[in-house]
């Protein structure tokens, strides 16, 4: 017989068709794949940002341009410092407007209503510390002009929504995964994104409860070496003073402590957070002009935490670092001085040792006298779930931590800088910086920042046991 003949032979034909087929399959996917990709694609440009032509909005009172450069900074100019802010809020909206939602729900413990329970911690410590509340209430004590600001800026975000709503253009591709509503951008939102932001760079809780434990653990001789004012861990020789801690000892201390779970929701979460700054001198330039160098030190995240912007309108003419969502230039320069934002590293929250009344709970002293804890209930509306009720108890000093990750073995409030209503003059400096004229009255605008944080801090008071 023929060995082409025999019945076996036929059997690599065979193989060839199974070959064929799975690469016809193959085929198929990637065929699938790439039309998927497409409507990706799509769906993506179709919430870009308008790159060339026109847009009818209504809000503004001449014609604002937007141009982009090549690396995509918007630069927006404008007749007035209205619209110019106007612009601002427009673009932060076309570029991060599913972040911004983000934030604001996050700093008004609204992040379950989205994610589901997992949102729970964050939100719980958020509605704790009225974050978003205090916000509402302190913009109706801002002067004129600063309400004009997040107004106009509130505008042009809403203009923006309201293009999106209307069918024009698409949403943000993030809002399609996850439910995140296209809700109404409030004025007070800005504010309530910048204390979120505030509480996230400071990390001040954390440290109050670390050293808190340490004075638990080792007394108050020992643990004032790991104090700010301390003598840094040295000894009178200049060697190294150590507390006799072990490793084992750590993990014994108080169990109660968890990393900050609003931190962690913003994105300003992590070892690296902090910042760095410095000038180099004109002397020492090629330009003969001061260079200012400065970098914010945060996790990675996609989008970034910044925004680059060029705004221009009537006197105002700003570039530098925005966080979607505040009209606030946090590191930047106008025609004529430059300034960076740091992380001071300074204690901004305190705690306080509450003595509650053996008979009666819901009681606490003062210092002089036997007074009510105010009561307040926050019901927080979970996806998917059943809707989560707390009972936040506070003092004259702030609210009792309780159920939000930082329960303490005796009653304690936390009382933070930024929860201090009266406290409404930080964002009109911070806009101050943008219109400073020279180096004098940008001092004058920074030393009025830290008059106010000063101030702020001192009503607080010490931190003490009552």
């Amino acid at each position: 017989m023929n060995p082409g003949d025999h019945p076996r032979a036929k059997r690599p034909r065979r193989g060839r068709l199974l070959g064929l087929a799975a690469g016809l399959l193959l085929l198929a996917f990637i065929v699938a794949l790439w039309i998927r990709d497409l409507g990706v694609d799509a769906a993506a440009r179709a919430a870009f940002p308008l790159a060339d032509g026109r847009v009818e909005v209504s809000g503004i009172a001449a014609v604002v341009w937007i141009d982009r450069d090549a690396q995509g900074v918007p630069h927006i100019a404008a007749q007035n410092e209205h619209d110019a802010f106007f612009g601002l809020g427009f673009v932060h909206a076309q570029d991060r407007l599913a972040q911004m939602l983000w934030l604001v729900r996050t700093a008004r413990g609204r992040t379950a209503e989205v994610v589901g329970p997992s949102g729970l911690p964050s939100d719980r410590l958020a509605r704790l510390l009225s974050l978003g509340r205090i916000a509402d209430e302190q913009f109706d004590r801002l002067d004129p002009a600063t309400r004009t600001v997040l107004e106009a800026y509130a505008a042009g975000v809403n203009a923006r929504i309201e293009r999106i709503r209307a069918g024009h253009v698409a949403p943000p591709l993030a809002t399609r995964g996850t439910p995140l509503p296209l809700e109404t951008w409030r004025p007070s939102d800005s504010l309530a994104v910048a204390k979120l932001h505030a509480w996230g760079v400071a990390g001040s809780l954390e440290v109050s409860l670390v050293l808190s434990d340490l004075i638990e653990r080792l007394g108050g001789f020992e643990a004032r070496l790991f104090f700010p004012d301390g003598p840094g861990g040295q000894g009178p020789d200049g060697s190294l003073v150590t507390t006799g801690i072990r490793p084992a000892d750590r993990r014994g201390m108080h169990s109660g402590w968890s990393p900050d779970p609003l931190r962690r929701a913003a994105g300003l979460w992590g070892r690296s957070i902090g910042s760095s700054a410095w000038v180099l001198g004109g002397a020492h330039s090629a330009s003969g002009r001061p260079i200012l160098v400065a970098d914010a030190h945060l996790e990675p995240t996609a989008p970034a935490y910044y925004h680059v912007d060029h705004v221009r309108g009537g006197d105002l003419d700003v570039a530098g670092a925005t966080i979607p969502g505040i009209p606030v230039v946090w590191t930047g320069h106008n025609r004529r001085v430059a300034w960076a934002s740091t992380h001071a590293g300074a204690v901004t929250t305190d705690l306080y040792l509450e003595t509650l009344h053996p008979g009666d709970p819901s009681r606490y002293h003062d210092g002089k006298t036997w007074r009510p804890l105010a009561e307040r209930v926050e019901t927080i509306s979970v996806r998917d779930d059943d809707d989560a009720v707390m009972t936040v108890h506070s003092t004259i000093r702030g609210p009792l931590l309780r159920g939000v990750g930082f329960d303490r073995p005796a009653p304690t409030s936390v009382a933070w800088v930024g929860t201090q209503i009266r406290g409404v003059r930080s964002f009109a400096s911070m806009l101050a910086l943008a219109r400073a004229p020279d180096a004098t009255a940008l001092l004058a605008a920074m030393v009025a920042l830290m008059i106010f944080t000063a101030r702020a801090a001192a009503r607080n008071g010490p931190a003490r046991a009552a």
